[in-house]
């Protein structure tokens, strides 16, 4: 059974994560992971700023599993996010 990278990264065809969810430790991982999610999900149309702000604004409503360092909670509800 393929893990939800897996999965994203064969259906976007990406051929390399800089990152994977399972490396994740701290809040600068998770953002290096999630805006990369964003320049594969976009391609040509990515606009690094609003990534950057949409990053943000999904870490301030989640401040409390920030705070908690639940980087796999956070990760699979930003995962859902590219849901198809």
């Amino acid at each position: 059974m393929k893990n939800i990278t897996e999965f994203l990264a064969e259906a976007l065809k990406v051929s390399e994560s800089i990152i994977t969810e399972k490396e994740i430790k701290n809040e600068d991982e998770f953002r290096e992971y999630a805006m990369n999610m964003c320049k594969e999900a976009h391609g040509e149309d990515y606009d690094e700023d609003k990534a950057k702000e949409t990053v943000d604004d999904f870490l301030k409503d989640n401040k409390d599993l920030v705070e908690k360092e639940e980087w796999g909670e956070l990760v699979g509800m930003w995962n859902k996010g590219f849901a198809k």
